[in-house]
């Protein structure tokens, strides 16, 4: 898990630093599960500031359910550099939401290749155990 608060976020990754623009963020990252073959869904949390961010509305923004959605990675990619910018409209939206952002809801679907199932064969748009409808 990285998260930082007042400081310049940046690590390495796969050989990549990874580097956040801005100051005023607070950002985490962490594992929030792991999939089938055992790769991990990394959840991302956005918003101003460590002290304020569980009090705020989310937002939820998820990407990649179907591992074919290829352009899903793109809008996903352009809405974290927002998030994650000096932009005005970005801090005014960190400053009233928290944003949780998951990169890839399907991992073993991309790295196998699959178009709309997982590992196992399902579609993960239709596989809910117990859905909450007011959710």
């Amino acid at each position: 898990m990285q998260g930082t608060q007042g400081g310049t976020p940046s690590w390495q990754e796969n050989g990549c630093t990874i580097e956040i623009p801005t100051k005023c963020i607070f950002y985490k990252r962490e594992i929030m599960a792991r999939s089938i073959c055992g790769l991990p869904l990394y959840q991302i949390t956005i918003s101003r500031d460590s002290k304020t961010y569980k009090r705020k509305p989310v937002v939820i923004i998820t990407s990649r359910v179907h591992a074919a959605e290829t352009p899903s990675s793109y809008v996903f990619d352009g809405i974290y550099n927002f998030l994650c910018s000096n932009n005005s409209e970005a801090k005014f939206l960190r400053k009233f939401y928290t944003f949780i952002l998951v990169p890839t809801l399907n991992p073993d679907g991309v790295v196998c290749g699959n178009y709309r199932s997982s590992i196992s064969g399902v579609d993960l748009n239709r596989q809910w155990i117990q859905p909450d409808e007011e959710f």
